[in-house]
């Protein structure tokens, strides 16, 4: 395809069936450089061209998330969601799994004039249109569309914080997401902030993200929240927290959604000597929907250093209680009560310092194996 350099993959989302609409909130609520993952019918939702693109197409291809509202009056209508970054796909039966990075919220100042240019340069290739006058339809066109892209002139369009407000009314109000009954939900947005409000990078392992968090040193997870449905305080909404055996809460772990809008910040703390090398903090979105935020700890050299100072005074004490084990002192004390002034060469002569030095290294290699079994079961000490 010529121009696929300059191209931009659209990943389209209707929010039809239930796992589609967590898919728009869990889309909304990462932060920025969390991997995500979207699911297509691979005859019905994508087109042949790309199928054909998709095994050489660059990891670093922009892609534009897109809501699509299948009821809107008049036909389908396109709200932008964010920027993302290609990663990759994963082909299992008649489906194909997009893995991205998710990058800023994005938000056009005219949505009409996007939703023109948008037609005008994706029909060709299988925009996903009202079909047969039915947006139940699911045979409607191609929801993965690599094309030229309509993002254009940067001043046309809001990012940040304001985008993703901006988004969220566009969005409230749809089918999908009604503004009252049982199936209201609140949108909300996170950050990861370390003890001086820094985020912690991110890096991609194996097409998925995680955080780069330090030993010992504390987290927050802040969330902001948008209701604008009915009675925020009748809904019983809450987001919640729950952290694994590598950190520990020091705060509240739940912040309830009572208000149109509000912030609050869930603590926590990594521990100095985590059992393992990776883990999860989890995050339950409005009743059932759970979003896990991997991490990975890193180890900086000053902790490196500190830590292998501490092992090494305990295999030196492992080691001696290892050589004190089964090795006769009555020996040198007995002889060394008759001849005081020979001490040194009876501590040679009964066996005492060969015996206590051969168990000192026996001590420290079971602690050289002891180590290795831990760092076998995925235990990271340094």
């Amino acid at each position: 395809m010529s121009g696929e350099k300059d191209a931009v993959l659209y990943l389209f989302n209707s929010g039809y069936r239930a796992g589609y609409i967590e898919n728009v909130v869990r889309t909304m609520f990462l932060p920025d450089g969390c991997s995500n993952e979207y699911r297509y019918t691979t005859q019905r939702n994508i087109g042949n061209d790309l199928l054909g693109v998709l095994p050489r197409l660059n990891k670093n291809t922009r892609v534009l998330m897109v809501f699509i509202d299948r009821f809107a009056e008049g036909g389908y209508r396109f709200v932008p969601l964010r920027l993302a970054r290609f990663l990759a796909t994963k082909p299992e039966g008649d489906q194909m799994f997009f893995s991205v990075q998710l990058g800023d919220w994005i938000s056009p100042r005219d949505l009409v004039t996007f939703n023109d240019e948008l037609r005008a340069k994706l029909q060709a290739k299988g925009l996903p249109q009202l079909t047969a006058n039915d947006p139940k339809n699911e045979n409607d066109g191609n929801y993965a569309i690599l094309a030229p892209d309509v993002l254009g002139n940067s001043l046309r369009w809001d990012a940040g914080n304001s985008a993703w407000s901006t988004t969220v009314d566009s969005l409230y109000g749809t089918r999908a997401f009604p503004l009252k009954g049982e199936n209201v939900r609140a949108f909300s947005r996170c950050r990861l902030l370390d003890s001086s409000e820094r985020e912690p990078s991110t890096r991609i392992r194996k097409n998925k993200s995680c955080f780069r968090l330090l030993p010992g040193k504390g987290y927050a997870a802040e969330v902001y929240y948008k209701f604008n449905g009915d009675s925020p305080r009748d809904a019983g909404l809450s987001i919640g927290m729950a952290v694994d055996e590598n950190a520990r809460a020091v705060g509240q772990q739940a912040i309830q959604v009572d208000m149109r809008g509000n912030r609050g910040s869930m603590p926590f703390r990594m521990r100095k000597y985590p059992d393992d090398s990776t883990g999860a903090i989890r995050l339950q979105l409005l009743r059932a929907m759970k979003v896990e935020l991997e991490f990975a700890i890193q180890y900086y050299l000053g902790c490196r250093v500190r830590n292998l100072i501490g092992l090494g005074l305990l295999a030196v004490l492992f080691g001696a209680f290892t050589a004190s084990l089964g090795v006769d002192f009555s020996k040198y004390f007995s002889a060394a009560a008759t001849r005081p002034a020979d001490w040194g060469s009876l501590l040679l002569t009964t066996g005492t310092l060969q015996a206590v030095l051969l168990r000192f290294l026996a001590g420290l290699c079971q602690f050289a194996v002891i180590l290795g079994v831990l760092r076998i079961s995925g235990k990271k000490l340094v």
